[in-house]
């Protein structure tokens, strides 16, 4: 396997697991339907932005 494959199968994975998390979170629908699809337009940037911004936007 290529390493560019290898690496969008990673990316295409852990989009994957973080949009599961994100659908288990107890926020509401608009929240998840944002982060998801933050999640699948930036698959390498949205999941560090959804580990670090989710939880800002809970203390509120």
């Amino acid at each position: 396997m290529e390493p560019i494959s290898a690496a969008i199968g990673s990316l295409g994975c852990l989009s994957l697991l973080f949009i599961i998390l994100i659908l288990l979170d107890s926020g509401g629908a608009a929240h998840k339907l944002l982060w998801i699809v933050l999640v699948i337009v930036l698959p390498c940037l949205g999941p560090i932005l959804y580990l670090v911004l989710s939880d800002a936007t809970k203390d509120k």
